[in-house]
Formats: C-alpha cells, structure tokens, sequence
C-alpha cells in the first residue's frame, strides 16, 4: 500500500534544485512567486493561473505558464548524465575522518564523499518514491544515475614513456593542506640564521674562520615552496601532519665575481678557493656561485579527533589556550633541545653584562649570540604554531555530481550540512 507522504511546496531560492526535483517526480511544475520557489500539482494550475489573472499579475502568470509547458517533458540521458562540480567546507574532524577513510579504503578524497553522501541520498529516493504522488517512471532513471554516480570506478593507468604506471605508485595517504602562511622577509631572515650557523658548523674546520666571517653576508639562501599535510600510517592506524619549510643553500652571491676571486687567493691562498669550491660542488654561473647544502626546517606529529570533535596535536588540543605549550613542543622540534623557561634570560643578560664591564667582549658576544639564536628559534617556532592553526582550519573538497541529484542531496540534507552526513556515516562504519 502506497504511503501518504506529503512534500513541501515552498522552498528557498538557494533550494530550488529540490524543488524541481519534486515538481519533475509528481509532473507539476516549480515556479517563482514573491521571491520564494513553489511546487504545485497540475491539478492546481489553472486555479493559480487564474489567480494571477485576478491579480493583474500577468508576469507572474507568465512563470507559471514556462513552467507548466515542461510538465510532461522527461529528462534525457544526457540531463542525468551531465556533471557540475561541487564544493563543500568540512569542518577539520570531519575532513581529518573523511581523509583516514579514504586511505584505509585507497580512494580520492572524492569519490569518498560521493559514496558516502550517496547513502543519505538512497534513503531519501525511497522515501520519496513511496508516495503516491510521484510518477515511477520517473524514479528509476533516478535510481540509475544515483548508482552510477556513487560507484567508484577504477582508476585508469596512466603510462609515461612506456614504463611508468602512474596509478600503481598513486599515494592515497597523503592530503595537501592548504593555508595563507608563506615566506616574508622577517621569516626568511630568521630561517637564514640557523643556516648561516649550519655553515660554520660544518666548514669552519675546513676554511680559515676569517674566510667564513668576511663573506658569511654574501650566503644566498633560498626557499622552496612550504609544505603542509597529513599521511595516514596504515600500519598504526594514525594520522601524521606535517609541515616543511625547506631551504635550500644555493651559494654565495657577488656583484663582482672576478674582484673577489682575486680577493680571496692573495688573502687565503689557492687551496682555500679550491677548498672552497669543493665543499659546496660550487660553478660560477651569472657572476654567482651555485652550489648545493640542504638546510630544512619542518615538524611532524600525530594529530587526531577526540571528544566533541576537537583536534589534538601530540595529544594537545590545538586552541588558543595552549597555545604556549604548542610554541614550546615545536621550539624543542626545531632548535633540538628543550625549551628554557623566559627566567633563565636574567642570568645570562646579567653575566653578558658583566663581562662587557670588564671588557671581556669575546665571552659577551658568545652569550649573545646563544641569546640571540634562542630568540631566533622562538620566534621561528611561533610562526610554525600559526602555521598549524592555519592549517586545521576548516578544508574544502570538491567533487563532480549530475544536477539531478542536486535536488536530492538537499533533501538528503534535510536542513543539515554535508559535514553532519558524513559524521553520521563515519560513526558507524
């Protein structure tokens, strides 16, 4: 026995793909009346025409009668079989599920969602076409397009060369996180300032330290783009965000490459230019020596959804509350030694300050420049921490989707977002 479902038959304007959805599956026709979308039967129209007529509103019959001329027009296989594509912002826990999902189940994020969302979508049709209302011949097509629409298909190699199967090393673990953050000239000094100590560390055995000093200002380091995203270990079931500032020592630049190649032997021989040369595999190119010393920056740490759908980073909620002990995990990440508490600072300004007073300049500088390099790490860690906020803010996905199946999904959605479905799904599967 038929149901007795009713429809709605005022709709928003932002809903009136499922407003035609109705209007097609009980042959009546969808129209715009005082800025909201109306669903009637054929059996109504000529009263509403009329109406109209009474009404003097003879723009607003007009909108009656386009419609009315499509009741009995079928959608084509063509209709059902054209794409649109649709984008939708997820809440971090959602996306941070949806992601894991699709890399337990080696699928685009993508066709991830299409099957996901086709669950609710199923529900809804059957519900609809158990109305006495609705014309089943129209439910079928429907049905078919649904099916076809939410089943994934198998990726197709993609051949390079004649050898390379590009779908047989496709990463399904690892999502790209886009934010705002990237290099500016504060942070690219700060991040050049680790490197420039990264050269005397590796070479001041090998070079004349004086070497070092003189042309230290000429280091040319440049940055390649910032990395963020999140890989799922399979094998632990977790997972991982990272974040990657890379950089990149190319050499050392000179307006005059001649006048300092002449400078460099009469003051430190032949050897050290050859040395020189050697340790950063350096050609001169441009009036520029290129070499190559890779020199990163980067954290990573496991991060999840817990309780209430808050996301944690090494078990830390990231929020602006522990903003602190974030700045202070990813200080000990970079800088390779625990965080020292603001307080210690005091003692060793004070024994800077003594040793200017007794003009020991060597010892004040040396504390300085400990100073100065924990100031660089903090400062350099708390840009990091934006980035991480940045990052777990909320992520759009896009998919492709027939405009038929528009109208369904708001149904689908009954006054709910995309992210609530999803959930719902998640939870149980």
């Amino acid at each position: 026995m038929e149901s007795s479902i009713t429809f709605p038959t005022t709709f928003d304007p932002k809903f009136e793909k499922s407003a035609e959805l109705i209007a097609y599956l009980t042959r009546g026709i969808a129209y715009k009346d005082n800025g909201d979308i109306r669903v009637a039967s054929k059996s109504e129209l000529n009263k509403i025409i009329a109406e109209k007529y009474d009404q003097k509103d003879f723009i607003g019959a007009n909108e009656i009668l386009e419609a009315a001329r499509n009741i009995s027009t079928e959608w084509t296989p063509f209709k059902l079989a054209e794409r649109v594509s649709k984008s939708v912002r997820l809440p971090m826990s959602t996306y941070l599920k949806l992601a894991k999902y699709a890399s337990q189940n080696k699928l685009l994020l993508s066709d991830s969602i299409r099957k996901i969302l086709s669950v609710s979508m199923k529900k809804q049709l059957d519900t609809i076409a158990g109305s006495s209302l609705v014309v089943n011949e129209r439910v079928e097509p429907l049905h078919r397009s649904l099916d076809n629409w939410s089943t994934t298909k198998k990726q197709k190699k993609i051949i390079l060369d004649g050898k390379v199967d590009i779908e047989k090393y496709r990463d399904y673990s690892r999502y790209s996180l886009h934010c705002d953050y990237c290099f500016d000239d504060r942070i690219y000094d700060l991040l050049k300032k680790p490197a420039e100590r990264f050269i005397y560390a590796m070479h001041e055995e090998n070079l004349p330290k004086e070497m070092v000093d003189r042309y230290i200002s000429h280091l040319k380091v440049d940055d390649l783009p910032m990395e963020n995203y999140i890989k799922f270990n399979d094998e632990k079931g977790e997972l991982t965000l990272e974040i990657l500032a890379s950089t990149i020592v190319l050499g050392f630049e000179f307006e005059d490459y001649e006048a300092f190649e002449n400078e460099i032997i009469a003051d430190f021989g032949v050897g050290a230019m050859e040395k020189f040369y050697r340790i950063f595999s350096i050609e001169e190119e441009y009036g520029v020596l290129c070499g190559y010393a890779p020199f990163d920056y980067g954290i990573s740490g496991i991060v999840s959804v817990g309780a209430e759908n808050k996301i944690y980073f090494e078990n830390i909620e990231i929020n602006k509350q522990n903003r602190d002990i974030l700045e202070e995990w990813i200080y000990k990440e970079i800088a390779d030694k625990e965080y020292e508490h603001p307080n210690i600072y005091v003692d060793r300004v004070k024994d800077a300050k003594d040793a200017i007073e007794k003009g020991d300049y060597d010892l004040a500088t040396e504390i300085n420049k400990e100073l100065a390099m924990d100031q660089t790490y903090m400062e350099i860690s708390s840009w990091f921490c934006d980035i991480l906020f940045n990052s777990t803010k909320s992520k759009v996905v896009t998919f492709i989707i027939p405009p038929a199946l528009l109208g369904l999904l708001e149904l689908a959605k009954g006054g709910r977002r995309v992210s609530d479905l999803v959930d719902e799904y998640l939870e149980v599967v």
